[in-house]
């Protein structure tokens, strides 16, 4: 995936026999939006599209996907834009551009279209930032982002490359495919934290990402500079 000055988007290399028209309907999950397309892409030919060049799908083309609240435990306010604030409900469908605002003593789970669930921790602030599907049924390209508090992630199914899943913090993002991981905001910048699987971690003013194994964490600082891996501290045994 990459991003661009203007709109975020996916990047496909053409292959032989592409069309706009097949684009967009395996993309978009219509083929009629071709034109989209063609105009996003500088008014290129929709059938003569020559192989091994990268064309742009702009994500806010991809249909919408939604999201629901799972559990709710304590109070916790909804923010959607052009409504006041509500209290949240057990069961409540979630849309793009949904804000969470959780009290001290709040616990949400949030249920995403492919069964991935968001565990939103006390006192924090999240935004589905972005929710949308590749295609009528494809993979979720999911965008949340945490101005505060803590959030763990569990990913179900095998690893996909066309899935899109990134949390995004005011320094870091990290970006995963699969697994099972912990992101907290503090006053000092953010950590992640990695139970199964792999992440990507990428401070805001770092030049790479860093890929973090099973059992290993990092925090990246307030100006934006992650550290290197580490291992997680063992559970405390409970046994004497």
């Amino acid at each position: 995936f990459a991003q661009t000055t203007r709109l975020p988007v996916v990047q496909h290399r053409v292959q032989a026999g592409d069309t706009l028209e097949q684009l967009a309907r395996r993309y978009l999950g219509d083929s009629t939006q071709w034109q989209a397309l063609q105009q996003h892409n500088g008014g290129i030919d929709p059938y003569r599209l020559p192989p091994g060049q990268l064309l742009e799908i702009p994500l806010n083309l991809l249909r919408a996907a939604t999201a629901s609240v799972d559990y709710l435990q304590g109070s916790a306010s909804l923010h959607r834009e052009g409504s006041t604030a509500q209290p949240v409900q057990r069961g409540q469908p979630l849309q793009e551009g949904d804000a969470l605002t959780l009290d001290p003593d709040a616990f949400v789970t949030v249920r995403l279209a492919d069964g991935s669930t968001v565990r939103v921790q006390a006192n924090s602030q999240v935004t589905l930032q972005q929710l949308r599907r590749r295609g009528r049924a494809g993979s979720l390209q999911t965008v949340l982002e945490l101005e505060q508090g803590g959030m763990d992630i569990a990913v179900p199914g095998r690893p996909d490359a066309t899935r899109q899943l990134e949390i995004r913090t005011p320094v870091a993002a990290t970006s995963v495919r699969g697994t099972r991981f912990n992101v907290q905001v503090t006053e000092q910048g953010s950590s992640s934290a990695v139970d199964q699987g792999r992440v990507a971690l990428q401070g805001s003013t770092d030049r790479a990402s860093t890929v973090l194994p099973p059992g290993f964490g990092a925090a990246v600082d307030a100006s934006g500079q992650a550290s290197p891996p580490v291992p997680r501290l063992p559970a405390i045994a409970t046994d004497r």
